[in-house]
């Protein structure tokens, strides 16, 4: 890793990711602290538990908060809430990030990266298998973001981005 920034992208495969045979961290923390029902906790917690990868393309700012995107698979738009994204992302900027759903918007779960063509080509040509798959099945496979993390990584793609504390 060339820069702390990029160690978000290996706590988001920590958390969200799972290797053959286990359990996601995420889900083993949800069995061991089962939230009280209807609470925010256990509204977070299942948002969390069913959050999906996305590549977006950054549309516009949303008229009330955040950014207008569109799932680049789906071309369903979504309503993005990131407070950061919504102050530095630029109109046609394309983005890879896992979306948990909120009541009527989208929030990230904490790691983007900015995807290009390359980045994509390079992250599905790294498994022989993607060049012949639909684009939907993948963006589902769970080794798909850790090939586009990889990717742009090495694109040099991570050096636009930086994470910082909303304070």
């Amino acid at each position: 890793m060339d820069s702390p920034d990029e160690l978000d992208l290996v706590f988001d495969g920590a958390v969200f990711d799972t290797r053959s045979g286990q359990s996601r961290a995420l889900d083993r923390y949800a069995r061991a602290h089962p939230a009280a029902p209807g609470s925010d906790d256990a509204l977070t917690l299942d948002a969390l538990q069913h959050s999906r990868f996305h590549i977006v393309r950054v549309l516009r700012r949303h008229e009330i908060a955040g950014l207008v995107t569109e799932d680049t698979v789906t071309h369903e738009l979504l309503w993005l809430m990131d407070e950061g994204l919504e102050g530095t992302a630029r109109s046609g900027m394309g983005l890879a990030t896992r979306l948990l759903r909120v009541t009527g918007f989208y929030m990230t779960t904490g790691a983007a990266v900015p995807v290009t063509a390359d980045v994509l080509k390079e992250a599905i040509a790294s498994r022989s298998a993607w060049r012949s798959e639909p684009p939907s099945r993948v963006v589902n496979d769970p080794r798909f973001p850790e090939a586009v993390y990889a990717a742009a990584i090495r694109q040099g793609e991570m050096q636009f981005m930086q994470f910082r504390d909303p304070q």
